[in-house]
């Protein structure tokens, strides 16, 4: 997140009751010393993701801000995980949002609009734009899945239970965490149109109550028209870490470039089979007033030079022209619906816009059980 945007703080006092949120920790999260091989109780702040089976979120918090079965959730809530995120191709937020209910791209032409670039614009259930959070903190970039475990839509007012949700909803993304399981995975991806993309994931274990776990991307991705391309380079880090039996800090950083370039979305307009097909013809004086004789044609509020070689004068056709022609020109022109004189690739009018953005964001969370099913979270952005 920009350095420039404000820290957000945010303290969570939870009473849990009494053995509903213990769980057995997974074997391999247990270490072997003898001292530590009774159950560990998980923290109702957090949701993990062993109990995933495919598509298939088990809990979640989006719903109470407590770790509590989705099935149990009296929310319209919509969990990704991450094989469905893998297997949608999504490698951003907004390309799930194509996927889920209740939301979708604010913006005409979706991921494509020359104004989307990296921002979350989603539209949740009609009622303007939905709020993106990342963690439960407000967050301002479209999240790479690259760093992101799952995420989460949760529409309509139960939103607010975030802090910083809309009335129509939030959708969060899910950091990924490091956990007490070494292991690497490494991911290659590349399609016809000369992009690639490669996924470092690395967790490993470097104590008994010490893990670390970084992500590293290098993403290239081409479209099919020449020339627009999206270019990042991203780096995240999370670490955790058991002091205590019932304390854990966890941390997590990234930091990223983007540099991206997008054509106009609307092919080239033929302006000039039309004039030839009416004779040529020149324009010899504007037309004032809200009449509209015949061959007369609006060109909008623009100004719009016209050169009349005839006369060797240059018009002003701000409002109106008329023609020496027969009929009216329709100033528009038509569109090119064949490629037979410009190829749909080429982009003939330029680009649009380009996007050059470097972020970084760090989150610390703390997490403590005061006494028995009483636990506090402390956490900053």
């Amino acid at each position: 997140m920009n350095p420039a945007l404000r820290h957000w703080w945010r303290l969570a006092l939870a009473a849990a009751p009494l053995a509903a949120l213990a769980q057995t920790a997974p074997s391999s999260a247990v270490p072997s010393s003898a001292r530590d091989e009774s159950p560990v109780e998980l923290s109702p702040f957090v949701v993990t993701t062993d109990k995933d089976v495919g598509y298939l979120a088990a809990n979640t918090m989006s719903g109470s801000r407590l770790n509590t079965p989705l099935i149990d959730t009296p929310a319209s809530i919509s969990e990704m995980t991450k094989e469905f995120l893998e297997d949608i191709g999504a490698t951003e937020m907004m390309n799930a949002v194509e996927y889920a209910m209740g939301f979708q791209s604010e913006m005409s032409g979706g991921n494509d609009n020359t104004i989307q670039f990296n921002s979350n614009r989603a539209v949740a259930r009609g009622l303007g734009r939905g709020t993106a959070a990342r963690d439960f903190f407000s967050w301002g970039l479209s999240s790479d899945t690259f760093s992101v475990e799952r995420i989460s839509f949760s529409r309509g007012p139960n939103s607010i239970l975030y802090g910083v949700g809309s009335a129509g909803g939030i959708i969060n993304s899910m950091s990924k965490r490091a956990g007490f399981v070494t292991r690497s995975e490494l991911n290659l991806r590349t399609d016809a149109n000369g992009s690639w993309r490669m996924h470092v994931d690395h967790n490993q274990r470097l104590r008994e109550n010490v893990a670390l776990r970084l992500n590293l991307l290098n993403d290239s991705q081409r479209t099919w028209r020449e020339q627009e391309y999206t270019r990042s380079q991203r780096v995240h880090v999370a670490g955790t870490w058991r002091p205590f039996r019932r304390t854990e800090l966890r941390a997590d950083y990234e930091r990223g470039l983007q540099d991206r370039l997008l054509g106009l979305r609307f092919s080239a307009r033929d302006y000039f089979t039309m004039w030839v097909e009416s004779g040529r013809p020149g324009y010899n004086r504007a037309v004032d007033g809200n009449t509209y004789p015949t061959g007369t044609i609006t060109w909008g509020a623009n100004p719009r030079l016209v050169y009349d070689g005839d006369a060797n004068r240059w018009y002003n056709f701000q409002r109106y022209a008329q023609t020496r022609g027969r009929g009216g020109l329709t100033g528009g022109g038509l569109k090119l619906t064949t490629e037979d004189d410009v190829p749909f690739r080429a982009l003939l009018l330029g680009p649009a816009s380009t996007s050059d953005n470097a972020y970084w964001s760090g989150t610390v969370v703390l997490q403590q059980e005061v006494v028995k099913n009483l636990y506090v979270e402390l956490a900053a952005n």
